[in-house]
Parts: C-alpha cells; sequence; structure tokens
C-alpha cells in the first residue's frame, strides 16, 4: 500500500509541471512563451549588460522645432507622404525615420503621426516611379515607439526617397490622424545626405508660432533627444562674455592640411535647474561665419559656412553645417553677432558651446586640439579646452549615426526585456503556484501516511493480541487438560498402590507437582490475556513470592517504587521473567532454605539482588539468567557468599 501512495504522489509532483523537462525546439525571435525558463533568465541578464552599454533615451526641453506633420484626417486609411529630394544619384546605407514625440497628461511620453502601415521607396532623378524598399505593417509592431527606426537599404543609390503612408495613427489628443516625423536621416557612411535637400509634402499642419514653411524641420538635424552615451566623464560647457564693443573669433591649428566638409557645435547643455534658468538657445551665436585656410595668417581664407538664425526654431542641441569639401589647415570660427538674452536688453552678451567638431572623411580632426581666442580681458565660463575633449554634459560625444542605431537597438532590446520579464513573471507566478499545491500535497500524503501506518500498526497490535488469547487459550486448554490428567491418573494409581508407602509418597508428590503445574499454567494465561500486562511489576514479584516461597525462609525489600513507572513495558516483563527464573533456579538446584530479593530503582538505573543459603552456583551463572539480561539490556553479576550461598545482580540503565 505505501509503494502505492508513493507512485501517486510522484505523479502529482510530476503533473503540477513543476520541473522543466529540456530544451525546447527553435521558436521565432520573440516567441518566448516557448523559451526554456534557463534560456529566458540568461537572456534577460545579457539584455541587461548590452543595455549598460547603449547610449540612453534623454528628451530635450525648452522650445524647438518638433517636425513636419500632414493634415489632420478623421480617416485612417487616409494616403499622406514626404519626399526628399538631393542634387544627383547617391548610394545610401540606411534611412533613420525619427517620430514626433508628445507628452500626455499624465507625463508619458508617446510618439503622434508616426505611420501604421507604409513603404518606403526610392528612385533617381524626375522619375515619379520608384523601387519599394521596405513596406510595414501593423503586423511588424513598429509601434509604439519613442526611439528612431533604422531601416538599411543595402548601398543602394537614388537621388530621392519617399515615405507614402497608407495608414495614418492618432496626432493628439484631438482623437484626428496624422503622418509626421521629427526628422528623417539618409546616411552614407556618417554623412546625412538629406540635411537642408528639398522636400515635397501630400499636405502640411501648419502653426501659429513657427515661421517659415514647416516641412523643412523634418531635415533641419534638430532630433527630439539629447546626445547622452552613457559613457565617459562629464565636461561643461565654454562661455565667453562680451562687451558692447566686442570683436570674437575663435581659431584652431589642425596641425595639417586636410579635406573637411562638416562642423557640428553642440550648444550649452543648461539643463541642471528646474525649471529651466536660461533659453534653450543660449549662448549660440545668431550670426557667424567658419573659415579656413592653409596659411598661419589667414592670407588665402575661404568661407567654409555661414550660420544665420533668424529665430529660436532655428537651433537644437547640435547645430550641423555641411559645407563643399575644402583643403585646410587652419580653422577660423568668427562671431558676427553674439548671444543676448531676449530680457537682457543693452546688457553684455556672450558666445559659447558645449564642443565644436570638425569633419574630415567621417572623423572629427580637431578632438584633442586647442582653440585660442581674441579675447584678452573678459569673463568666462569653464575651460576653453572643453570645446574640443570629445565630452557634452553627459559624457562621450558619438557619431550621430551610431548614437541614434543605439537608440533604435534601446527600443528592441527594451522591447524584447518587457516580453522576457512578462513571461518570467507569470513562470514564477505558475512555480509558486506549484509550490503551494507540492507542499499541500506533499502534507496530504505525510498525513494519510501517518495515517495508514498508525491504522497498519494497530491492526498488527490487534493481531498480535488476538494470537497471544489464542496461545493462551491453547495453552490453558491443553496443557491444563493433560496436567489434570495427570493428577487424576496419580490418584488411582496411589489408590491401588495401598500397600506401598514408598511408591505412595512419589506418586503424591507427581500429584503435587500436577496441581502446582495447573495453577502455574492457569496464572500464565491469566497474565498473557490480562489487559495491563505486568504493569505493577512490585505487586507481581509480590504474588510470585508468596506463591513459589510459601515454603521458604523469604525476604522482599523496594527502594525507589515510585521510579519504576519510567519502565517501558518490555522492560517491566523483563524485569519479572528475570526475577522469576532467578528463584526458579534456587528451588531447582539450591536447596535454599532462605531467600532475600532487594529492588532499588533511581531516575536512571534499577538494581536487583536476590541472594540465597543454597549450595551455590557451579560452573558459572545458567545460561536461561544471561539469556534474560541480555534481552533486557542490562549487566548481570554473581558471587559466592561465606559459608553457603550465592549472590546474583541485575543492574539495568533506562
Amino acid at each position: 500500500m505505501l509503494k502505492k501512495l508513493i507512485k501517486y504522489f510522484l505523479l502529482l509532483v510530476f503533473s503540477t509541471g513543476v520541473l522543466e523537462l529540456g530544451e525546447a525546439s527553435e521558436v521565432k525571435a520573440l516567441d518566448v512563451k516557448h523559451w526554456p525558463l534557463v534560456r529566458l533568465e540568461e537572456r534577460l541578464k545579457a539584455i541587461n549588460l548590452e543595455l549598460g552599454e547603449l547610449a540612453e533615451m534623454t528628451l530635450r526641453n525648452g522650445v524647438g522645432n518638433y517636425g513636419w506633420q500632414s493634415k489632420a484626417r478623421k480617416d485612417p486609411q487616409s494616403d499622406e507622404w514626404v519626399q526628399i529630394e538631393w542634387s544627383a544619384e547617391q548610394p545610401i546605407d540606411q534611412i533613420i525615420l525619427i517620430p514626433m514625440l508628445w507628452r500626455d497628461p499624465q507625463e508619458k511620453v508617446q510618439s503622434i503621426g508616426f505611420p501604421s502601415e507604409f513603404d518606403v521607396v526610392i528612385g533617381n532623378g524626375k522619375k515619379t516611379e520608384g523601387t519599394v524598399i521596405a513596406s510595414f505593417t501593423e503586423a511588424d509592431k513598429v509601434l509604439p515607439r519613442i526611439a528612431p527606426l533604422i531601416i538599411p537599404t543595402e548601398g543602394r543609390s537614388a537621388s530621392w526617397i519617399r515615405i507614402q503612408c497608407s495608414k495614418l495613427s492618432l496626432s493628439g489628443i484631438e482623437g484626428k490622424y496624422a503622418m509626421g516625423f521629427s526628422e528623417v536621416m539618409v546616411m552614407r557612411g556618417e554623412e546625412n545626405i538629406a540635411l537642408h535637400q528639398k522636400v515635397t509634402v501630400s499636405s502640411s499642419q501648419r502653426t501659429i508660432v513657427r515661421t517659415g514653411s514647416p516641412k523643412v524641420s523634418v531635415v533641419d538635424g534638430h532630433t527630439p533627444y539629447l546626445m547622452d552615451a552613457a559613457q565617459g566623464k562629464k565636461s561643461s560647457a565654454y562661455v565667453a562674455f562680451l562687451n558692447k564693443k566686442f570683436s570674437y573669433s575663435l581659431t584652431l591649428d589642425l596641425k595639417e592640411t586636410l579635406p573637411v566638409n562638416r562642423i557640428h557645435f553642440h550648444s550649452c547643455d543648461i539643463v541642471e535647474t528646474i525649471p529651466r534658468l536660461q533659453h534653450g538657445d543660449y549662448a549660440i551665436p545668431l550670426e557667424m561665419v567658419v573659415e579656413g585656410a592653409t596659411d598661419a595668417d589667414f592670407s588665402n581664407v575661404a568661407a567654409l559656412a555661414k550660420y544665420n538664425r533668424k529665430n529660436i526654431y532655428a537651433t537644437g542641441p547640435i547645430i550641423i553645417i555641411p559645407f563643399t569639401e575644402t583643403l585646410c589647415r587652419y580653422l577660423r570660427i568668427r562671431i558676427i553677432q553674439p548671444y543676448q538674452a531676449p530680457e537682457a536688453s543693452g546688457v553684455m552678451r556672450c558666445v559659447g558651446f558645449t564642443e565644436v567638431e570638425l569633419f574630415s572623411k567621417g572623423d572629427n580632426v580637431i578632438r584633442g586640439k586647442s582653440f585660442t581666442e581674441n579675447l584678452e580681458k573678459g569673463l568666462r565660463h569653464g575651460k576653453i579646452e572643453s570645446l574640443t575633449d570629445g565630452r557634452n554634459h553627459f559624457g562621450n560625444i558619438q557619431p550621430i549615426r551610431e548614437w541614434l542605431n543605439q537608440l533604435a537597438m534601446r527600443h528592441d532590446l527594451e522591447r524584447m526585456k518587457s516580453l522576457i520579464q512578462t513571461e518570467l513573471n507569470q513562470r514564477y507566478d505558475s512555480q509558486k503556484r506549484n509550490h503551494e499545491l507540492l507542499k499541500k500535497s506533499l502534507f496530504s500524503f505525510v498525513v494519510v501516511t501517518i495515517i495508514i501506518v498508525a491504522i497498519l500498526w494497530y491492526n498488527r497490535k490487534r493481531a498480535i493480541a488476538q494470537t497471544r488469547i489464542r496461545i493462551a487459550a491453547n495453552l490453558h486448554d491443553e496443557l491444563g487438560a493433560n496436567l489434570h490428567a495427570i493428577g487424576m491418573l496419580g490418584n488411582l494409581a496411589r489408590e491401588e498402590a495401598t500397600n506401598n508407602t514408598k511408591l505412595q509418597d512419589v506418586i503424591s508428590r507427581i500429584t503435587h507437582l500436577s496441581n502446582q503445574s495447573i495453577a502455574a499454567t492457569r496464572y500464565c494465561t491469566n497474565m498473557i490475556e490480562a489487559e495491563h500486562l505486568y504493569q505493577d511489576v512490585v505487586e507481581e514479584m509480590k504474588r510470585l513470592s508468596t506463591r513459589l516461597l510459601a515454603d521458604t525462609d523469604s525476604e522482599l525489600i523496594f527502594e525507589g517504587e515510585e521510579h519504576l513507572t519510567r519502565l517501558k513495558p518490555r522492560a517491566r516483563i523483563g524485569v519479572f521473567l528475570f526475577y522469576k527464573e532467578a528463584l526458579t533456579n534456587i528451588l531447582r538446584h539450591a536447596k535454599a532454605t532462605k531467600i532475600r530479593t532487594h529492588l532499588t530503582a533511581s531516575r536512571s538505573q534499577l538494581q536487583l539482588t536476590v541472594e540465597d543459603n543454597g549450595l551455590g552456583v557451579d560452573g558459572g551463572l545458567p545460561a536461561s539468567l544471561k539469556r534474560r539480561a541480555l534481552l533486557l539490556g542490562g549487566k548481570i553479576t554473581s558471587s559466592k557468599l561465606s559459608p553457603n550461598g550465592t549472590h546474583i545482580s541485575l543492574t539495568l540503565y533506562y
């Protein structure tokens, strides 16, 4: 029965699903429900490590262009598009779509106008028909997202791209639908060839604040993010403060003549205070000229780029100015009109940046080199060396393409992390429930096992008791009847032997012993049938002494009777039977006329001593007494008394 219970218990354990059974078959990348638990945990650890190496999603504040958006529509199944053209056919590596972001009343940031379903088309020249290189539907789950979407183009050549939407998404709290992007970049290596290029759109939603065409903001190079690489030491901006009569320029020696084609100005990261103390365009000049030359005296100066900021929407965290590739060794940034806070009219002006980068073949060639300035006296904030240390307020400055690709990767990893974490939580909850079920099942199993063992023990004890009763009955009936018959036959023999006195004495002795045996048999069977066998060992020993030693001078002494209750029933029976065997041996072999018994009990020890004045012990202790002592686990000793007699002692520890 116990084997069956164990079998049912093991089946219950496996049916609860506590154990993971091996690796699952190959599944889709995001089909995490079929992944084994170990794979989920290992992937989660790997994702956390990868996220620690990626740029952080840090959003910008303040005023600025937020991108282009089509007219709002009531029906999401409306066609809208935006097309970007550049001067000549060029190979392109990838297209980066950056969503417009909106903060809802609960302070949660989400994208608005990023299309649900759209095609990416590329073409050449004036041909209106192009080639679809990518298509997205709702099944691709590109939404929700606030990160860039990276579309690889595998080096195809084109002179224009078109994002053609077939299903719009919500454009804000009005409940209408539109298409829109904060920025669209077309990358050829590290160059964004869509920057400041021609844009045509299906429709445009104007605002009453911005001036100029809103569609150009989709290629102005400004994103809703701050560059936060999450790596490297932080660096402060450098700001020079000027009076009204200023003439300020920054000059740098490249140490060699190089072809340069692009310059980046990183705005001052004034993000420490809440709300912000300064405007988002703080310290960015209203007008400046970037010049290059191969001679130190700038005798052969060439204008590389001009920057003329007409309003606050023309600036952002990174101002990117491409220009025609030009050979130069010396760089000069000449400030035409510095920054002046609107609320500080007539007060000191300032010029400042966090970093300036100059690119040749995609590499920043002025990092680690130092600018010099023509300002001898004046107030400054920060060190001029920080303009070329390769770091901003958050840490290292990354290439634009690498930075945006890391943000896109972060989005994908965080999405996968969320799916894995949700699945793990469900698995852990399931395991917890299974564990509780297992505990309850184990408890039930233990209880049932105890009940069954108790029933089996009770039935075994009952069977033993019934067997003992049957043995006692058979002993009483068979042995008693035989001994009674022997007594009757002895009486008949004595009647026949009337003339033989010696024979009559023998027959009388046989009859006497038969009667004694009948009484002993009746006594033994009564004890076997008794409900509380040898419960009071003192009384049993007294009755035995009275019955066996009626014709002998005997003395029975007890000390510490209250401690005898500590003896187990089996030990009480053993002590009594040892005492009975000792008396029997004395009566049979010692021919003693005097017997003294002394029983002493304490909390941990019992000692039984039996002394007689008989013939003594020959050949050592009787085997029967040794056997009784061994069964009890006690120690037995014997010695001769002077002039005659024997001393037997039993010591028992409990």
